[in-house]
């Protein structure tokens, strides 16, 4: 969905988000997976959100997210975006 970008830069700066824990890796357990899904996910952490609040960048998200729900996907992008998400445990 974004220009062409490396897949090692994109994981590069997860893992660099994740190491400032603004962001938390979630996966979908081994026996559960499918070969042809995403089974790793990032998601904010609470002091990532309180982050982006305290900087004002969460205010715009419901129009970001009307925004992207127009945007032309590809199947690829439409399949991976349906895939079962795991489930976040609750500090």
């Amino acid at each position: 969905m974004s220009p062409p970008v490396e897949c090692t830069t994109i994981q590069d700066h997860l893992r660099r988000l994740v190491a400032v824990d603004v962001v938390e890796t979630v996966e979908i357990p081994v026996g559960e997976r499918s070969r042809d899904l995403p089974h790793v996910f990032y998601g904010l952490t609470e002091s990532g959100r309180q982050l982006l609040v305290e900087h004002g960048l969460l205010d715009e998200a419901e129009a970001w997210q009307d925004l992207y729900a127009r945007v032309e996907k590809t199947e690829k992008i439409r399949k991976d975006e349906d895939a079962p998400r795991p489930k976040r445990t609750e500090p």
